[in-house]
């Protein structure tokens, strides 16, 4: 089973909501943490991330061992939703 991670603002109201809308609607299988960037873990994650993806002020998706940034990364979030959101991933 893959791991994804979502890395996000934990201060962003929208970035909650979007915390919110993927465990309503993530699958019961998918293996899907949601952190906050300034969380301990969260920033251990971040220093390992290229330079050019630090400084994105965006949400963070690491699946695979691979980091995905802005729509990349919401594209790859499909993968982990139910399958009426799923079969959106192109």
């Amino acid at each position: 089973m893959t791991q994804t991670t979502v890395l996000i603002d934990a201060q962003c109201v929208m970035c909650n909501g979007l915390a919110r809308f993927l465990q309503q609607r993530a699958r019961s299988d998918a293996s899907l943490a949601i952190l906050g960037i300034e969380s301990d873990e969260g920033q251990a994650m971040i220093a390992d991330f290229p330079e050019r993806l630090k400084a994105m002020d965006t949400v963070y998706v690491v699946r695979n061992g691979r980091v995905y940034g802005r729509s990349a990364g919401a594209i790859r979030l499909l993968l982990c939703m139910k399958w009426y959101y799923a079969m959106w991933y192109p």
